[in-house]
């Protein structure tokens, strides 16, 4: 901690939390992106494109692709 920065209560979070939590950026985990996945695919299934359009979308403004194929939906972070 920076002293000049505690006494005015300032520089006491950890930079890339404050900055993440600033920018309201959080990665979703493993177990909500694989929930959000089975969504969209239960949406598919009963013909709600614009559902499954929507959780794609969310996904990827987190940071997180999808890519469909003959063996299911897999994903990877961007990176």
């Amino acid at each position: 901690m920076v002293v000049g920065g505690g006494l005015l209560g300032l520089l006491q979070a950890d930079p890339e939390v404050w900055f993440t939590a600033s920018m309201g950026v959080e990665d979703p985990s493993a177990d909500q992106i694989d929930a959000l996945i089975q969504e969209r695919l239960e949406a598919r299934a009963g013909r709600d494109f614009a559902r499954a359009d929507e959780i794609r979308d969310t996904l990827e403004a987190q940071g997180v692709l999808l890519d469909d194929g003959p063996d299911g939906t897999q994903w990877r972070r961007r990176g």
